[in-house]
């Protein structure tokens, strides 16, 4: 059940705006969460330790696993503690960098904390809206394919089928656009150009994105 925001989105800008203020940092990552109790309700926005990848692993690829797991809303970020400290002991163990998460129906459909990407003939292949959480970065490399018609489709892709494909990688608002070097024990060419092009076009927009959010904030300050 989808529920309702508990702030309004200029408040929320104003809000983080104030929190980066008494932070005294130019770049901060933010978390904002919403809580739904029976009887109450509440939300809370604070800075959380900002982990991004190294300029060698853009470069060289990162490890993924493959995890059994499927989030029971989709379409929400739900913080599940158990799933989440199960999956953090298994990246631990096997040196990886992301889990990614495979279904009843041993089908790929999202990372644990990103969208997940497989390149096969020049095509980029991602999971349908309804069955993943759609994160901001995704939606920004959909709109850059749509803009430069790079081919795309709305597919899963069986776990056991992940050898047919040139490449694969990650997106999230930390790692942006993350090549997997492997994924469990199947390796994957780090020499695939559009990987990069893709990395380059998303930092353009992301640019133009912080442009326009100073500027609307410089004409609220002004009125």
């Amino acid at each position: 059940q989808k529920k309702k925001i508990l702030v309004d989105p200029t408040e929320l800008r104003h809000l983080i705006i104030e929190l980066a203020r008494m932070e005294r940092k130019s770049d901060i990552n933010v978390k904002i969460v919403f809580n739904y109790n029976n009887s109450s309700t509440n939300y809370l926005i604070y800075c959380i330790e900002s982990v991004y990848p190294t300029r060698l692993q853009y470069q060289k690829g990162v490890k993924g696993i493959l995890y059994q797991a499927e989030r029971k809303d989709p379409e929400s970020k739900v913080i599940n503690h158990k799933l989440r400290s199960s999956i953090s002991h298994r990246l631990i163990n096997e040196s990886a960098y992301e889990a990614i998460l495979v279904n009843d129906d041993n089908l790929i459909t999202e990372g644990s904390r990103s969208n997940i990407f497989f390149v096969k003939n020049n095509t980029l292949i991602t999971a349908p809206d309804n069955l993943i959480l759609k994160g901001i970065t995704r939606k920004y490399i959909i709109e850059i394919c749509k803009e430069n018609e790079i081919d795309i489709e709305f597919d899963c892709p069986k776990a056991s089928e992940i050898k047919q494909f040139v490449t694969a990688f990650m997106t999230g608002t930390s790692p942006m656009v993350l090549p997997f070097a492997f994924i469990d024990d199947t390796p994957f060419s780090l020499k695939v150009p559009i990987i990069e092009r893709l990395r380059h076009l998303y930092l353009v927009k992301a640019e133009d994105s912080i442009q326009r959010f100073r500027s609307d904030f410089l004409k609220q300050t002004d009125k």
